[in-house]
Protein backbone atom coordinates (compact mmCIF):
# COMPACT_ATOMS: atom_id res chain seq x y z
CA UNK A 1 0.00 0.00 0.00
CA UNK A 2 1.53 3.70 -1.19
CA UNK A 3 2.61 6.00 1.56
CA UNK A 4 0.17 8.60 2.12
CA UNK A 5 1.95 11.98 2.57
CA UNK A 6 0.35 14.92 4.17
CA UNK A 7 1.72 17.68 1.31
CA UNK A 8 0.74 20.62 3.21
CA UNK A 9 2.15 19.34 6.65
CA UNK A 10 5.36 18.31 4.66
CA UNK A 11 5.77 21.99 2.84
CA UNK A 12 5.35 23.87 6.33
CA UNK A 13 7.74 21.19 8.03
CA UNK A 14 10.18 22.42 5.30
CA UNK A 15 9.80 26.09 5.78
CA UNK A 16 9.65 26.28 9.39
CA UNK A 17 12.76 23.96 9.66
CA UNK A 18 14.83 26.38 6.86
CA UNK A 19 14.60 29.10 9.51
CA UNK A 20 17.67 27.72 11.43
CA UNK A 21 19.64 26.39 8.37
CA UNK A 22 19.24 30.42 6.82
CA UNK A 23 19.68 32.36 10.32
CA UNK A 24 22.69 30.57 10.89
CA UNK A 25 24.57 30.79 7.69
CA UNK A 26 22.51 33.61 5.86
CA UNK A 27 20.29 34.11 2.65
CA UNK A 28 23.16 33.91 0.13
CA UNK A 29 25.11 31.13 1.44
CA UNK A 30 22.38 28.55 1.39
CA UNK A 31 21.65 26.56 -1.74
CA UNK A 32 18.91 24.45 -2.68
CA UNK A 33 21.04 21.18 -2.60
CA UNK A 34 22.04 22.42 1.29
CA UNK A 35 18.82 23.06 1.89
CA UNK A 36 17.58 19.28 1.41
CA UNK A 37 21.09 17.79 2.54
CA UNK A 38 19.95 19.77 6.10
CA UNK A 39 16.48 19.29 6.22
CA UNK A 40 17.02 15.70 5.39
CA UNK A 41 14.81 15.38 1.30
CA UNK A 42 16.15 14.82 -1.78
CA UNK A 43 16.78 17.90 -3.76
CA UNK A 44 13.80 16.81 -6.01
CA UNK A 45 11.08 16.82 -3.59
CA UNK A 46 12.40 20.58 -2.64
CA UNK A 47 11.53 21.47 -6.20
CA UNK A 48 8.91 19.82 -6.11
CA UNK A 49 7.59 22.08 -3.57
CA UNK A 50 9.45 25.08 -3.87
CA UNK A 51 10.79 26.34 -7.37
CA UNK A 52 13.39 28.76 -5.74
CA UNK A 53 15.23 29.37 -2.64
CA UNK A 54 13.64 32.91 -2.63
CA UNK A 55 10.00 31.55 -2.78
CA UNK A 56 11.22 29.14 0.17
CA UNK A 57 12.67 32.44 2.14
CA UNK A 58 9.43 34.25 1.69
CA UNK A 59 6.65 31.70 2.33
CA UNK A 60 9.56 31.10 5.67
CA UNK A 61 9.31 34.56 6.46
CA UNK A 62 5.24 35.19 6.52
CA UNK A 63 5.08 31.78 8.28
CA UNK A 64 7.47 32.40 10.83
CA UNK A 65 5.77 36.15 11.60
CA UNK A 66 2.24 34.42 11.90
CA UNK A 67 3.78 32.32 14.72
CA UNK A 68 5.90 34.78 16.00
CA UNK A 69 2.54 37.57 16.20
CA UNK A 70 -0.03 34.41 17.54
CA UNK A 71 2.80 32.85 19.73
CA UNK A 72 3.21 36.89 21.41
CA UNK A 73 -0.73 37.68 21.43
CA UNK A 74 -1.14 34.11 23.43
CA UNK A 75 1.19 35.24 26.26
CA UNK A 76 -0.16 38.76 26.84
CA UNK A 77 -3.70 38.87 28.80
CA UNK A 78 -5.94 41.47 26.73
CA UNK A 79 -7.60 42.47 30.07
CA UNK A 80 -4.34 44.15 31.24
CA UNK A 81 -3.54 47.70 31.09
CA UNK A 82 -1.33 49.07 28.17
CA UNK A 83 1.60 49.18 30.17
CA UNK A 84 1.20 46.62 31.38
CA UNK A 85 0.36 45.09 28.17
CA UNK A 86 4.23 46.55 27.06
CA UNK A 87 6.34 44.98 29.66
CA UNK A 88 5.00 41.59 29.28
CA UNK A 89 5.54 41.57 25.28
CA UNK A 90 9.05 42.95 26.22
CA UNK A 91 9.85 39.88 28.71
CA UNK A 92 8.40 37.74 26.09
CA UNK A 93 10.68 39.51 23.40
CA UNK A 94 13.65 39.41 25.86
CA UNK A 95 13.28 35.40 26.39
CA UNK A 96 13.40 34.85 22.49
CA UNK A 97 16.09 38.06 21.93
CA UNK A 98 18.49 35.70 19.37
CA UNK A 99 15.08 34.64 17.61
CA UNK A 100 14.98 38.56 17.19
CA UNK A 101 18.49 38.98 16.33
CA UNK A 102 18.67 36.23 13.90
CA UNK A 103 15.68 37.86 12.13
CA UNK A 104 16.70 40.92 11.78
CA UNK A 105 20.23 39.99 10.63
CA UNK A 106 18.35 37.54 8.02
CA UNK A 107 15.82 40.38 6.69
CA UNK A 108 19.17 42.65 6.04
CA UNK A 109 21.29 39.67 4.68
CA UNK A 110 18.03 39.11 1.93
CA UNK A 111 18.09 42.68 1.18
CA UNK A 112 21.54 42.91 0.35
CA UNK A 113 21.56 39.47 -1.32
CA UNK A 114 18.51 40.66 -4.04
CA UNK A 115 18.19 44.30 -3.44
CA UNK A 116 16.16 46.73 -2.13
CA UNK A 117 13.48 46.76 -5.45
CA UNK A 118 13.45 42.40 -4.90
CA UNK A 119 12.78 42.99 -1.06
CA UNK A 120 10.31 45.39 -1.49
CA UNK A 121 7.57 42.63 -1.71
CA UNK A 122 8.68 40.98 1.58
CA UNK A 123 9.31 44.13 3.47
CA UNK A 124 5.90 45.47 3.35
CA UNK A 125 4.59 42.24 4.27
CA UNK A 126 7.31 42.05 7.26
CA UNK A 127 5.96 45.08 8.49
CA UNK A 128 2.67 45.37 7.90
CA UNK A 129 1.97 42.04 9.84
CA UNK A 130 3.89 43.36 12.69
CA UNK A 131 1.81 46.99 12.39
CA UNK A 132 -1.12 45.65 11.97
CA UNK A 133 -0.51 43.44 14.85
CA UNK A 134 1.16 45.85 17.31
CA UNK A 135 -2.04 48.06 16.14
CA UNK A 136 -4.86 46.38 17.25
CA UNK A 137 -3.49 44.65 20.13
CA UNK A 138 -2.59 47.77 21.84
CA UNK A 139 -5.09 49.82 20.28
CA UNK A 140 -1.85 52.57 18.91
CA UNK A 141 -2.18 54.47 15.85
CA UNK A 142 -0.31 53.29 12.62
CA UNK A 143 2.10 56.13 13.40
CA UNK A 144 2.68 55.06 16.63
CA UNK A 145 2.81 51.62 16.07
CA UNK A 146 5.27 52.12 13.43
CA UNK A 147 7.16 54.19 15.95
CA UNK A 148 7.27 51.22 18.39
CA UNK A 149 8.15 48.66 15.41
CA UNK A 150 11.29 50.94 14.83
CA UNK A 151 12.40 51.02 18.43
CA UNK A 152 12.00 47.29 18.28
CA UNK A 153 14.41 47.02 15.77
CA UNK A 154 16.79 49.25 16.81
CA UNK A 155 16.51 47.74 20.19
CA UNK A 156 17.69 44.21 18.53
CA UNK A 157 20.16 45.69 16.02
CA UNK A 158 21.63 47.46 19.34
CA UNK A 159 21.31 44.45 21.15
CA UNK A 160 23.62 42.42 19.13
CA UNK A 161 26.45 45.74 18.74
CA UNK A 162 26.47 47.01 22.22
CA UNK A 163 27.26 45.53 25.13
CA UNK A 164 26.76 47.87 28.31
CA UNK A 165 23.19 48.47 27.42
CA UNK A 166 20.43 49.57 29.70
CA UNK A 167 18.82 46.45 30.41
CA UNK A 168 15.66 45.21 28.26
CA UNK A 169 13.09 45.09 31.25
CA UNK A 170 14.07 48.97 32.26
CA UNK A 171 13.76 49.80 28.36
CA UNK A 172 10.49 48.18 27.71
CA UNK A 173 8.99 50.00 31.09
CA UNK A 174 10.75 53.53 29.93
CA UNK A 175 8.62 52.61 26.55
CA UNK A 176 5.66 51.78 28.25
CA UNK A 177 5.65 54.69 30.36
CA UNK A 178 6.03 57.40 26.92
CA UNK A 179 3.09 55.27 25.31
CA UNK A 180 0.65 55.33 28.45
CA UNK A 181 1.77 59.02 28.61
CA UNK A 182 0.66 59.92 25.24
CA UNK A 183 -2.16 57.63 24.76
CA UNK A 184 -3.56 59.29 28.61
CA UNK A 185 -3.09 62.62 26.77
CA UNK A 186 -4.75 62.00 23.69
CA UNK A 187 -2.14 63.06 21.28
CA UNK A 188 -2.28 59.99 19.86
CA UNK A 189 0.75 61.27 17.41
CA UNK A 190 -1.24 60.18 14.14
Amino acid sequence: MPKIIDHDKQREEIIFKSFDLFSTKGFASVTMRELARELEVSTGLLYHYFSTKEAIFEQMIQFVIEKDISRVKAGIDPDLSLSEKIITAGRLIESNKSYYQNLILLMVDYIRFVGKDEAKKIMESFSTNYLDAISSHLSLSETFSTILLSWLAGLMYCSLTVQDMIPFEKQFASMAEMITLVAQNNQGLS
